[in-house]
């Protein structure tokens, strides 16, 4: 997590993942807003390359008050563009990326994938997807024929672990 007070679960949240870095409260507030309009949850998740500033601290004091719960959760500093396309195919929806020109101000609910749970704790999250069966199927398959053909032992090896997420 991003800060102690996202600790928790969260039933049937609706999850933004992205590779952009979050500092500006107006676009943390435009996703609550979204979420809002659009469902009437008041709370989310957030999974973005890095969050601090004002826009960490707007989530801070939303949680504090209790008016929304929006979990920000950072990765890993590296490239991780591919765990990106994983977690996004798990949820059902697509990374708003960069370098698609996207920005948070203007996402849209179709922007979000969704999840039976979340759960957020210091060090790791786990989620629980509702996805499609059949998408996620194919897309095993085609990794499984990927890594059957990849004639490099550490490639392999990154193939299965990506398989491992997916499947698990």
């Amino acid at each position: 997590y991003a800060s102690p007070l996202m600790a928790g679960a969260m039933d049937d949240p609706l999850i933004l993942v992205t590779d952009l870095e979050v500092r500006d409260e107006k676009s943390v507030q435009h996703v609550m807003e979204t979420i809002i309009k659009e469902t009437g949850q008041r709370q989310g998740v957030l999974i973005c390359k890095e969050i601090d500033g004002f826009a960490l601290a707007t989530l801070n004091l939303n949680i504090q008050q209790k008016k929304f719960a929006l979990l920000a959760i950072d990765l890993p500093k590296g490239d991780h563009r591919q765990k990106l396309e994983d977690i996004a195919l798990l949820l059902g929806t697509r990374v708003v990326s960069e370098g698609n020109g996207d920005t948070l101000d203007k996402v849209t609910i179709n922007d979000f994938g969704k999840a039976k749970r979340f759960i957020c704790e210091e060090t790791s999250s786990v989620i629980i997807a509702a996805n499609d069966r059949d998408l996620l199927g194919s897309k095993t398959i085609e990794l499984r024929l990927e890594r059957e053909q990849e004639p490099d032992p550490k490639k392999k090896k990154e193939i299965s672990d990506r398989l491992a997420f997916l499947t698990n």
